[in-house]
């Protein structure tokens, strides 16, 4: 750990959002006598019943998430919803994340994820990612006219309990793109046909 961080301990465990994972593992974790702490964005979220301390924020904000890694032992993740750099930047200075950023890009980006497992040989559905921009109707279509309907856009990040997905059955690409408001700052997206 550098020199000079002052780390209080006072959890065993602590997760970055308080879902239906967290709930479980915090019920395992109090009949083992592990204390469990997590982030939370609502104080009614499912975790919290369960947890030894809540503590409300975001992942995307730094020191929401500086506040977890300093009070736990060990922080791990109920959802993938969380900024990277941020981890990158608590790991660095001695905080325990797990899984990393290396293997957490896996789950935050699906475009890399799905790239990444195709190069490897692992089987994925067929899939294009698709930059935004100009371009980006054309791609929807040509990839629509390639492999069929129906087809599913998502965003490569953020997309999460069904935010994020446009499913279409076989309406034309180009009404459709509109509708998913392609333009400067939206996240790179990737469609699948299957």
């Amino acid at each position: 750990m550098p020199a000079g961080r002052l780390v209080t301990t006072a959890h065993d465990v602590g997760f970055v959002g308080a879902g239906q994972l967290a709930r479980m593992a915090g019920e395992a974790a109090s009949t083992l006598g592990v204390s469990m702490a997590v982030l939370a964005a609502n104080p009614d979220d499912a975790a919290c019943g369960v947890a030894g301390e809540v503590l409300l924020g975001s992942p995307f904000v730094e020191p929401d998430l500086r506040a977890l890694v300093e009070r736990c032992g060990v922080v791990t993740f109920d959802h993938e919803q969380v900024d990277l750099q941020i981890v990158d930047t608590l790991a660095a200075e001695g905080g325990v994340l797990l899984p990393g950023s290396a293997t957490l890009e896996f789950a935050v980006d699906k475009a890399h994820m799905r790239t990444k497992f195709d190069a490897a040989g692992i089987p994925v559905p067929r899939f294009v990612v698709v930059e935004p921009g100009d371009g980006a109707t054309k791609a929807v279509a040509h990839f629509a006219g390639v492999c069929g309907w129906p087809l599913v856009l998502k965003a490569a990040r953020g997309g999460y309990d069904g935010k994020g997905v446009w499913p279409r059955a076989g309406c034309p690409a180009t009404s459709w793109t509109r509708r998913v408001r392609w333009g400067a700052g939206w996240p790179t997206s990737w469609a699948w046909s299957g």
